[in-house]
């Protein structure tokens, strides 16, 4: 790897490191990827950020240091996805994990291995509008989710979601 891009890599996974509030509020954002965001994601990170949360894209920093943010965060926040997989490697047993779920998804994973791990766990369903469906396509849609599809969040029940976690 460019000696000048580990350098640039590495000082801003500094900045961001130091950037972080006293209380290590962190949301896992999907913006950057491509598929699976929220689609209304600018307005859910002002209202994190409101919150006291930083947000990052874990893909955009080596696994080091993003095991060093989970370690010593108190939150971590993401929409549902493999970078929540990462709190594994939180050492606080008080640490509090919260998902936001698409309506098309929700699963138990990162709530058993929360659990598991003796720390809190908080779940949200994004709470998006559904078009009507007939039987048939209810029930593919329930069996066979669109795991690729955008989301929105309702901004109104997160803040209310936020205000418990955060409380």
């Amino acid at each position: 790897m460019n000696k000048s891009l580990l350098g640039n890599l590495e000082s801003s996974s500094d900045q961001l490191f130091n950037r972080l509030t006293p209380q290590k509020r962190i949301y896992l954002s999907r913006q950057k990827l491509p598929r699976r965001k929220i689609s209304n994601g600018e307005e859910v990170e002002s209202l994190l950020c409101k919150h006291g949360f930083t947000s990052i894209s874990p893909q955009e920093h080596d696994i080091s240091m993003i095991e060093q943010l989970i370690k010593t965060s108190q939150i971590v926040i993401g929409a549902n996805g493999a970078a929540l997989c990462n709190t594994i490697f939180s050492c606080c047993s008080d640490q509090k994990t919260a998902i936001i779920y698409p309506i098309s998804h929700i699963d138990n994973y990162y709530f058993r291995v929360t659990n598991s791990l003796g720390r809190k766990f908080y779940g949200m369903q994004s709470n998006e509008i559904i078009p009507e469906k007939s039987l048939g396509e209810m029930i593919n849609a329930y069996y066979y989710p669109s795991l690729a599809s955008n989301y929105n969040v309702n901004l109104s029940r997160l803040s209310i979601f936020l205000d418990f976690i955060t409380s």
